[in-house]
């Protein structure tokens, strides 16, 4: 069994064993740091960013590698998690509200009947909000607008909740109820079921909500940023061309440049530009004021620039004009 390291003796396994520098923030602050922010997986994952020598007496040791240089990634990884956060929910909520006005105000439904055709070929969804019947915060509302019955589990012998009829849930409310990806399913089939004026695919919306996940549970975005993907949705590759002259589509081979290229693309074309301004400023001066407060601890390094390039390059072409109130 491998010893639990203290806080003390890790600080010197990076310096000894890895090369990590220690000249900008010295041990003792590291150390304080540390204990402050209580998670050494956090701070160490940021390290795969960092090149290594290949040869020599180094190998495998960091490159001019600062304990400093990490904790600066982890810093803006907080601030970008929470701004993607919020701008992931803006997305799920303007999605629902312009499926609700197209059916409410052009005709495209009765509101109910999508909901009961929707519920019969994903039979799942009614299992989700079984489950939901005894939460404090949808239980009334689901007793409400679904008729429940009192079946037995023959599995356990236990008596359950279960929904017996769904005809009477209209979709403003049905969409209380469901998660991101549950509606992500609905909007699909609520584009072939109607003509649609929204005009994204269900997949950029996917990689929407896996980023909605990540930063939910507060797991780091930066941890690696070489890790490289090969499922390009076309409409995104396109979008990405129309505001990046060059390289674009070949950037977002990278799963970092992919699923933020994707939050940009579908926040531009859900959420009304009137309402874009905060969070589209939050990201804005995260990247052109705080991420260049240091430049020079990453100047050096082709992976983290070059991601940093690209994503400037897709706010500004993305929503500059609407910063500009052009």
């Amino acid at each position: 069994m491998v010893p639990i390291l203290t806080d003390a003796e890790l600080i010197t396994l990076m310096r000894d064993r890895h090369g990590v520098g220690f000249r900008i923030m010295n041990e003792a602050e590291a150390e304080s740091y540390v204990r402050r922010e209580g998670n050494w997986l956090r701070i160490t994952s940021y390290m795969s960013n960092f090149p290594r020598y290949e040869k020599g007496r180094n190998k495998g040791r960091f490159i001019n590698l600062e304990f400093a240089h990490l904790v600066e990634l982890s810093d803006i990884d907080d601030t970008l998690r929470k701004i993607m956060l919020e701008m992931s929910m803006e997305i799920e909520h303007f999605l629902k509200v312009r499926i609700l006005d197209e059916i409410k105000m052009k005709g495209f439904g009765d509101g109910y009947r999508i909901v009961n055709l929707f519920i019969a070929r994903n039979s799942t969804v009614l299992t989700k909000i079984e489950n939901m019947i005894t939460s404090t915060s949808s239980g009334d509302l689901i007793r409400e607008y679904f008729t429940i019955s009192q079946v037995r589990n023959p599995n356990t012998g236990k008596m359950e909740n279960r929904i017996v009829d769904y005809a009477l849930c209209p979709v403003w409310v049905f969409f209380e109820l469901i998660t991101f990806g549950d509606l992500i399913r609905f909007y699909e089939f609520y584009q072939n079921s109607y003509p649609s004026e929204i005009r994204i695919t269900r997949a950029t919306l996917n990689l929407v909500k896996s980023v909605r996940n990540v930063t939910a549970h507060n797991i780091s975005i930066l941890q690696n940023m070489s890790d490289e993907t090969g499922g390009i949705p076309a409409e995104l590759a396109e979008a990405v061309s129309r505001v990046i002259v060059g390289k674009g589509r070949k950037k977002l081979g990278k799963r970092i440049n992919l699923e933020f290229a994707s939050m940009l693309y579908a926040y531009s074309a859900i959420v009304s530009s009137n309402l874009q301004r905060q969070s589209v400023m939050d990201l804005c001066s995260l990247f052109m004021v705080r991420m260049v407060r240091h430049r020079d601890y990453f100047l050096p390094n082709p992976l983290i620039t070059s991601c940093y390039e690209f994503s400037c390059r897709l706010i500004i072409g993305f929503f500059l004009r609407n910063i500009d109130g052009k």
